[in-house]
């Protein structure tokens, strides 16, 4: 009888596990591009998710993953202004996924890399993988994909 009584939480334990790994699959998939793989942003550039209080409410992460969002945003005293697409291609159930592996994420900051040494641009060459006329190496989608800048 005791192991009747068991079995249902254990199934609830294991179905819970299975969707904070299908969350962080699914983040992956969706957000790391962006938000980068420990969800850690870029400063001043794209917000932080790990330690950001408003990825803590599940609704609000399910609405923006769907429907996007524009304009000014403030995160942890830090103001972004970019605009985030919406995804109608990640389901409303997938969206929960990643928002209950946000939600557990602590925003506990990595150590910081070395500096990238610095390197001569090529204006044209970055104009072309700004548009998509040269793939990314990674195969990732060209950066107009996400971003605008007026003039190009």
């Amino acid at each position: 009888m005791k192991g009747k009584r068991f079995f249902p939480l254990a199934l609830l334990l294991a179905l819970a596990l299975a969707l904070a790994q299908d969350g962080k699959t699914l983040y992956g998939q969706y957000c790391a591009a962006c938000h980068g793989a420990e969800a850690q942003g870029i400063p001043g550039a794209i917000p932080p998710l790990a330690g950001n209080p408003r990825a803590q409410d599940e609704a609000y992460v399910v609405k923006v993953v769907r429907e996007g969002l524009s304009g000014p945003l403030e995160v942890n005293g830090v103001t972004y202004s970019g605009v985030m697409p919406p995804m109608p291609q990640v389901s409303e159930a997938e969206a929960q996924a990643i928002a209950q592996y946000l939600k557990g994420l602590s925003g506990a900051q990595a150590e910081a890399p070395a500096p990238a040494p610095q390197v001569q641009g090529d204006p044209a060459l970055g104009r072309a993988l700004y548009l998509g006329q040269k793939p990314l190496q990674n195969g990732g989608a060209p950066c107009q994909a996400c971003h605008t800048v007026a003039g190009v």
